[in-house]
This record gives structure tokens, sequence and C-alpha cells, in this order.
């Protein structure tokens, strides 16, 4: 059995939430960098479906936007054991 420990985030720093308290700009930006990050994860299943596959729930609500000191990192916050409905 595997367990792997996840960072928990500010509430704030969702994606979801983002939207609502950054300029049109940030989030523009933001926004790009998740569909760059899903870009990369459809690449690499193209490379190498049908071996390997990766799965990646592009909603806004599975990512963290974090910014220190001027610069921001993105976080994708894997959910899948919260027992989510589907």
């Amino acid at each position: 059995m595997l367990h792997i420990g996840q960072e928990q985030f500010p509430a704030g720093d969702l994606c979801h939430r983002r939207i609502h308290t950054q300029t049109t700009a940030e989030t523009l930006g933001m926004l790009g960098r998740i569909i760059q990050t899903l870009n990369g994860v459809q690449e690499f299943n193209r490379k190498r479906m049908p071996e390997r596959e990766v799965a990646v729930d592009g909603q806004l609500s599975n990512w963290a936007w974090q910014e220190n000191e001027g610069a921001h990192r993105l976080a994708y916050i894997d959910n899948r054991y919260q027992h989510t409905p589907v």
C-alpha cells in the first residue's frame, strides 16, 4: 500500500476562489498556466498511450495558485480519495 502526503493550501489560493480576487490580467495568466500544463499532460499521453496514460481533472477547484515574492507557483490538488461522486 502506498500513502501519499499532500500540502494543504490556504483557501484563498485555490483557483476557483482566486478568479474573484485577481485582476483580469492575473486571472488570464493563471488560466494560461493551467492550460499549458494540461496540454503537457495531453502530449505525454499522446506519446505513451496505450501503455501509460495520466488523467488530470481540469476544474479550477483542483488547482492552487500561490504568489511568492512576485513569482507564481501552480499546484495540482489530487482529491480522488474524498469519494466525490462522479
